[in-house]
């Protein structure tokens, strides 16, 4: 009956919005026994909501159970995640993120650049960015000037943005751009 019941809770789980799991009293769960097992996540392990992951804050290795990671510290798991390349299920994964746009919203356009969905005039849909930015790129350069704070780039995906409007469509960007470009300089120039 027990895994009759873990499979519910998991469908249940996985319809809650993230920001209704904030609403739950308390800022941490209660100590449970075998809080204190260490059990950092291993790369190319999956996990799900009812395993305990430790991580490292502060220098300090803390030990809960995922959905506890994800309620609490998003940003944490997800920082971890990242470094250890490990999987979480595909409905664990959409609330961490899902927690993560909700709450943290910086962090998430940072964690996603350019797959972030946006809001793309004539696009009855939102699409990702990243198609916009390859297939599109000076009509995208156009949107992005004046959204700049709702799409992530790299300095890199930048300058390649830059170059590539520069040469579909001179005169296109914008001059704090065009000055952007002219104070790069080739490696080993003076």
């Amino acid at each position: 009956m027990t895994d009759h019941n873990d499979s519910l809770t998991d469908k249940i789980l996985s319809t809650i919005e993230p920001e209704l799991l904030m609403d739950i009293t308390g800022t941490d769960t209660p100590a449970e026994e075998g809080d204190d097992v260490i059990n950092y996540p291993k790369q190319g392990e999956t996990y799900s909501h009812k395993d305990k992951l430790t991580i490292d804050i502060d220098g300090q290795p803390v030990t809960r159970k995922l959905n506890d990671w994800v309620r609490f510290d998003p940003v944490s798991l997800h920082q971890a995640l990242v470094e250890t390349d490990f999987t979480l299920t595909r409905d664990n994964y959409r609330i961490l993120m899902s927690s993560l746009r909700a709450n943290n919203i910086e962090y998430y356009r940072k964690a996603v650049g350019l797959e972030i969905l946006i809001d793309f005039p004539g696009h009855p849909q939102q699409v990702a960015a990243k198609s916009m930015y390859d297939f599109e790129p000076v009509k995208f350069y156009k949107w992005w000037a004046s959204n700049e704070k709702k799409v992530f780039m790299t300095s890199r995906e930048k300058i390649q943005l830059f170059l590539k409007v520069e040469s579909i469509k001179a005169g296109t960007l914008q001059k704090k751009h065009v000055e952007y470009l002219k104070k790069l300089r080739p490696v080993g120039s003076k």
